[in-house]
């Protein structure tokens, strides 16, 4: 036996020791003729078998490439574009803050303490809501959706998640204490769900309004003015109606759909005005005054003639179309003047007669 053969022979049996195919492959190509001869294996059968195992390592990177590709294209897009939504532009806006009203960031440090906050404030997902005593407040989602919270209530904004087109689909809040009015906007989509997690309980909604009320044990209390809601707790869910109410202890499931003994006041949202909505100082314009100085054709004298600066100047109102406008008023002129009544002239005078 060669020298070099013996070296080819205990480099292969280390190569095919250390499972390293590649090299095997590279050594069977240059030495085809050593490993043959001693009959170990063929030269292309070897190649054969090696290149076999290649292509299979090869179609597995390629399957697993492939696995990674439609997993990264379902990520943008459908997880991206929600995640750029929730960083982007506010989850909601504060639209009434009346008392106290406190406001702690997603981003503010372990440290932060709660910041007071005032009616236009904008709400990013994962900020959190308290209110104080004598004090409410209202959110306003983008999709028109509304959540007023009474006294001493706390929310967080846990999720707003949108659709590629721009609308909201999914809107999740956390309730942690207090009471809280929801008017939700109505919505043809089927996806377009608002949620309210309690420590106890999930309630969701879709294009109705309802009230949740959670105890300082954590119990709800959910009443539904208007729709339908679901609440569910202990993989139990509960359909309520309106004028229906149902109630959730901890560790409990919530109880049958029941009738509402809460009086069914909905919360005093604010909105924006409308521009058909008369101000005061519309009011004050528009107003057209009263002609109590204009005088009445009895009261008119020979010689003064009102003058039409004691009259409101028009100008300053609305045309008073129903209004009995000046020139309307009868001028003096159209009163009979003393000179028209018979003079004594006119009588017989006593010249005139027979002279004795």
């Amino acid at each position: 036996m060669k020298r070099d053969s013996v070296r080819v022979i205990g480099e292969y049996l280390a190569l095919v020791k250390k499972g390293d195919q590649a090299a095997l492959i590279d050594l069977v190509a240059r030495h085809p003729e050593e490993l043959g001869s001693l009959g170990l294996l063929t030269g292309r059968s070897t190649r054969q078998e090696l290149s076999t195992d290649r292509h299979k390592a090869i179609l597995q990177a390629a399957v697993l490439f492939a696995m990674v590709f439609v997993a990264l294209v379902f990520i943008t897009a459908n997880l991206l574009p929600a995640y750029l939504a929730q960083g982007g532009s506010p989850a909601a806006t504060l639209a009434l803050a009346d008392g106290e009203v406190y406001v702690l960031a997603a981003d503010a440090p372990g440290d932060a303490t709660w910041q007071p906050a005032k009616a236009g404030a904008s709400i990013q997902v994962g900020d959190c809501v308290r209110t104080g005593s004598h004090s409410i407040a209202q959110l306003t989602f983008t999709d028109g959706s509304m959540t007023g919270l009474e006294a001493e209530t706390e929310i967080a904004v846990a999720g707003v998640y949108s659709r590629q087109d721009g609308g909201t689909e999914t809107i999740i809040l956390q309730q942690r204490s207090g009471r809280t009015y929801n008017r939700i906007q109505p919505s043809r989509d089927p996806a377009h769900q608002f949620e309210i997690e309690t420590p106890v309980a999930v309630t969701a909604a879709r294009g109705t309004e309802f009230v949740v009320d959670v105890e300082s044990s954590g119990a709800t209390h959910v009443v539904v003015i208007e729709g339908v809601v679901d609440v569910t707790a202990q993989e139990v869910t509960v359909e309520v109606q309106a004028s229906q109410e149902t109630t959730v202890e901890p560790a409990q499931s919530p109880t049958a759909a029941r009738p509402a003994s809460m009086p069914l006041s909905s919360f005093q949202f604010a909105s924006e005005p409308s521009a058909e909505t008369e101000t005061p100082d519309t009011l004050a314009q528009t107003e057209t005054p009263r002609p109590t100085s204009t005088p009445q054709p009895g009261e008119l004298q020979s010689t003064k003639t009102p003058h039409p600066t004691h009259t409101p100047k028009l100008t300053n109102t609305p045309k008073p179309t129903h209004t009995p406008q000046p020139t309307n008023t009868p001028k003096p002129t159209h009163t009979p003047k003393p000179t028209k009544e018979p003079q004594p002239t006119k009588e017989a005078k006593p010249t005139r007669g027979p002279k004795p």
